[in-house]
Parts: C-alpha cells; sequence; structure tokens
C-alpha cells in the first residue's frame, strides 16, 4: 500500500478498518504501512469530511485543508464549498488563485480579529487572575528585598524580572559602571 485518498483514510479510522489488519491503533497502521504522518492523516481525514472529493483533488490537500482552516476560524457557518460557490478571495485572489499562504494569511487575520473580540473562559478567566496574584507576590517579594521598580513579567512559560543597571547597583551598592 503505497498511497491513500483521504476519502479512504477517513472510511478505514470511522469504521476500524485498522483493527482488521491487526493494529491496535490508526498510528500503529500508518507506520507499518509508511504511509504518512499522523498530522497530515488527520488533515486530510478533515478535508475528506469537509469538501466532496472532486473539489478536493482539484484544490490539492494543502490548500483544501487551509481552505477549512480558514472557515473554522470564522464565526459564520460557510464551508469550503460556499467559499468556492459565492467567489471568495484571500489576499484579492479567488479561491483557485490563491496560494496556501494567501489562505492561511487570511486565517491568521481572522482569528487575530476575533481572538481581540471574543469573552474568555471561565478557565482563561482563572488563569489571568493567578497570574495576576503571582505577578503582584513577586513585585512585592522584589521591592522587600530593595529591588523596587523592577519590571515583572509572567507568561505561560515562566516568571521574568527586569531591573535597570542602576536598580541592580544599588541593590548590590556596587557602582552601575563596575
Amino acid at each position: 500500500m503505497k498511497s491513500l485518498s483521504a476519502h479512504a483514510l477517513a472510511e478505514i479510522v470511522d469504521d476500524k478498518l485498522y483493527l482488521a489488519e491487526g493494529h491496535h491503533t490508526l498510528d500503529a497502521f500508518l507506520k507499518a504501512h509508511k504511509l504518512l504522518s499522523r498530522a497530515q492523516a488527520s488533515k486530510l481525514m478533515a478535508v475528506a469530511r469537509s469538501m466532496p472529493r472532486a473539489e478536493a483533488v482539484k484544490l490539492g490537500a494543502e490548500k483544501s485543508y487551509a481552505l477549512l482552516a480558514f472557515t473554522n476560524a470564522t464565526p459564520e457557518d460557510d464551508t469550503p464549498a460556499g467559499l468556492m460557490q459565492s467567489g471568495a478571495r484571500f489576499e484579492g485572489r479567488t479561491v483557485e488563485s490563491a496560494s496556501v499562504r494567501d489562505i492561511e494569511a487570511s486565517t491568521r487575520a481572522v482569528r487575530e480579529k476575533h481572538a481581540a473580540t471574543k469573552t474568555p473562559t471561565a478557565a482563561q478567566k482563572a488563569r489571568q487572575k493567578a497570574d495576576a496574584a503571582l505577578h503582584r507576590a513577586i513585585t512585592r517579594a522584589l521591592k522587600d528585598a530593595g529591588v523596587a521598580g523592577a519590571t515583572v513579567t509572567v507568561t505561560s512559560r515562566g516568571v521574568r524580572a527586569q531591573w535597570t543597571r542602576e536598580i541592580a547597583a544599588r541593590w548590590t551598592k556596587r557602582s552601575p559602571s563596575s
């Protein structure tokens, strides 16, 4: 088995046909037949489930997936087929003439626009509250240690404290130039 259509792959997953060959997971099936990565398989199955085969073949796998990602990013109830029929434009080009990069750029723009207007979820609000409390605690601890004026940044990856050379010199009681 050298190649596999997106629709055939979706059928293999939906009907769990990989089990018939003795594979416990789709990943094992894909690896045994050296077909494609799990990420690529997921993209192809998403395309197969969202648009007719003829349209997907006409656009190609990557452009079809980019178009699907765009429809998922928009708040409208649109489909890849609907965008093609409506003459949607990406970076001034029709779906057929737009590149994958054009569609991805439009998708990013839509996501950025809607991210700014979305109401945070309860989990996001809780995280923001915890981050603010951590920021206050670290700022207070630095001030108590004599490092008032430090800039504290809390991110999902960690905490960063930064201060000027003058503050560092005062804190260590050294000359800023030494």
